[in-house]
């Protein structure tokens, strides 16, 4: 467990020193090449840390030991089991499926706040304080997909449907979730105000009346195979406290959302991102598979948003506070400290998606047959 309660403080001390605005790009070049490699080489070198690791283990097992050419057949995306062959076909211990991954992920997300991000510190340590590094050492495919669709939301400020579903598509065959982010190209592009938000929470309301209904319609179309076997994702639902976190962030980002659309023409599309993280951990509330969606959300909205959200809330915090600007970043930085740092440590207390504890290659071992 120590290594995740030292990971916040060695991504805080350099972030002080290279993200200020006299080291410029070079330092946030430097920080967010620093972030990648820490991430990289904390999900590279993981020893059956996350509770989806051991199925990913096995599957790379069973391309390995089963001599499979034909891989048309199984019920997993092709985007990702394609891959998968070829590096089976390269390398004989699963060992080599979390190092690729991982690059992937760490690389993709260190280039995304290096250019997207207005402080890469903050937004790295949202990225690990709020759940997406335990859901990167879980759902591979998912936050794969999940990444693209970051990068495809840039397509909305552009205006570029067709680039945004092209890269959607992609992103689908990686996971077939992200096919749900089509109509969001249009929903996205709506500024968040109360009588929008209002709309949106009566149809959120509709969708957690009539969840076991498109519970059962996904189960007859696209999860097929659970109708006889069994997920724990159908049978309960996840804690509230991702709702409550996620939810407190989202009030704070809507009181504030003047100040933040003036800043980025973007934040209003994280915003709304942040908005349908909440709706999908209320459905997850009673069904933790509906939460899932909220991986196409989470990292925009929060690597996306959060320094803004930041900066935002200590420019209000000051006004209140005239002429005490320190004490105004005081309470500002103590505050969004307090509900990260909370946050973090009840993930790592309940062994967020089993991530806890932290085992490496070189320490733990496991036969999977």
């Amino acid at each position: 467990m120590i290594i995740y309660i030292l990971l916040p403080i060695v991504l805080l001390i350099p972030g002080i020193f290279l993200c200020r605005e006299k080291t410029g790009k070079a330092g946030k070049a430097v920080y967010s090449a620093f972030f990648g490699i820490v991430i990289f080489l904390l999900m590279a070198f993981r020893s059956f840390v996350g509770t989806d690791y051991l199925s990913y283990a096995q599957l790379y097992n069973y391309f390995n030991f089963s001599e499979m050419t034909d891989v048309s057949g199984l019920a997993h995306e092709k985007g990702f089991v394609v891959p998968l062959k070829i590096l089976c076909d390269i390398f004989d211990n699963y060992h080599a499926l979390f190092a690729v991954t991982a690059f992937i992920i760490a690389a993709a997300c260190a280039v995304y706040i290096y250019k997207f991000s207005s402080n890469p510190c903050i937004s790295a340590l949202a990225f690990v304080c709020f759940g997406m590094l335990f859901y990167s050492m879980n759902f591979i495919r998912q936050v794969i997909a999940g990444i693209i669709v970051m990068y495809a939301l840039e397509f909305i400020k552009e205006k570029s449907f067709l680039r945004y579903l092209v890269a959607v598509l992609l992103a689908s065959c990686f996971h077939w979730s992200a096919l749900v982010m089509i109509p969001f190209y249009f929903i996205l592009q709506i500024k968040l105000e109360p009588l929008i938000l209002a709309a949106y929470a009566a149809v959120s309301a509709m969708l957690v009346v009539f969840a076991p209904d498109i519970i059962d319609f996904g189960l007859k179309t696209f999860y097929t195979k659970y109708l006889t076997d069994y997920t724990p994702d159908l049978g309960s639902g996840i804690s509230p406290a991702y709702l409550l976190c996620y939810g407190a962030v989202f009030a704070v980002a809507f009181a504030l959302r003047k100040r933040l659309y003036e800043k980025n023409a973007m934040n209003s599309v994280y915003l709304s991102c942040l908005f349908f993280i909440v709706m999908f951990e209320l459905l997850g509330a009673g069904y933790a598979m509906l939460s899932r969606f909220g991986l196409l959300f989470v990292m925009p909205a929060f690597m996306g948003l959060a320094p803004d959200l930041i900066s935002s809330a200590e420019e209000a915090c000051a006004e209140k506070l005239a002429g005490k600007p320190r004490l105004a970043k005081l309470c500002v930085y103590g505050a969004f400290a307090l509900i990260a740092i909370g946050f973090y440590l009840w993930l790592i207390l309940t062994n967020s998606n089993g991530a806890v504890p932290y085992r490496t290659v070189f320490e733990y071992t496991q036969e999977l047959w």
